[in-house]
């Protein structure tokens, strides 16, 4: 795959969860895809049959560009495990989570936003496949909503929101929640609940910021009695 279309800005191992499990976690810039058709057309090409045609799928450029730039980075984390993206195929949640159906033992989740797109990957012992479940979320900051904040955010962070005292805390305090919810959600597979669950001892985050005004949220749940995530 044309990795060289990406402006990789984030390349990080975080462990997560009380065995310390390493996720790989990779942030890129998709612009180069957006403005060149001839390299986005050629990273589509070399997608999986499946991962290809959503990308097809998509009429707008800006998010086929966005679509196959998470692709890429999935792509580069599984050549880490000496496997390619392009000979995966795909079985889909109840909620629309991807999970690999024959290579079960890797965990990962893709997200985009603005101009951005991330990947987080996992490789998981045979015995935890059926209880783990990885979440990522990318969010540009600026996009805060009162009607989700009243709809969505649980007293708690409804009571951060009201806690700031300007708006730039304002629309950090909602990216950082924002993506800890939308981690969440794809790392049990359930997708977004009203209202927010709040997320149990054993779900683990990392969030932090990523360049260009970005807020970065990974999950990783291990779940006793399994995450819902249909294979």
């Amino acid at each position: 795959m044309t990795h060289d279309a990406l402006h990789i800005c984030a390349d990080m191992t975080l462990r997560l969860g009380r065995a310390g499990d390493e996720v790989s976690v990779l942030v890129a810039g998709v612009e180069a895809l957006m403005s060149d058709d001839g390299a986005r057309q050629a990273a589509i090409a070399a997608c999986s049959p499946q991962r290809r045609e959503h990308a097809l799928r998509l009429r707008a450029t800006r998010s086929q560009a966005l679509s196959v730039g998470a692709t890429l980075l999935l792509d580069e984390l599984l050549r880490r495990h000496s496997l390619r993206e392009r000979d995966m195929t795909y079985t889909i949640g109840p909620h629309g989570k991807p999970a690999f159906a024959a290579c079960k033992q890797i965990a990962f989740s893709l997200s985009h936003s603005g101009t951005m797109a991330a990947a987080a990957c996992l490789a998981v012992s045979p015995t935890d496949v059926a209880r783990t479940g990885l979440g990522i979320d990318i969010e540009r900051k600026g996009r805060y909503r009162t009607e989700l904040v009243r709809r969505m955010f649980a007293p708690a962070d409804r009571l951060r929101m009201a806690s700031a005292r300007t708006e730039e805390q304002r629309q950090a305090i909602f990216a950082d929640v924002w993506t800890r919810t939308e981690a969440y959600a794809k790392a049990t597979g359930r997708g977004l609940t009203w209202p927010v669950q709040v997320p149990p001892p054993e779900a683990c985050f990392h969030s932090c910021d990523a360049p260009d005004g970005y807020r970065l949220c990974v999950c990783l749940c291990m779940c006793e009695q399994g995450v819902t995530i249909t294979m």
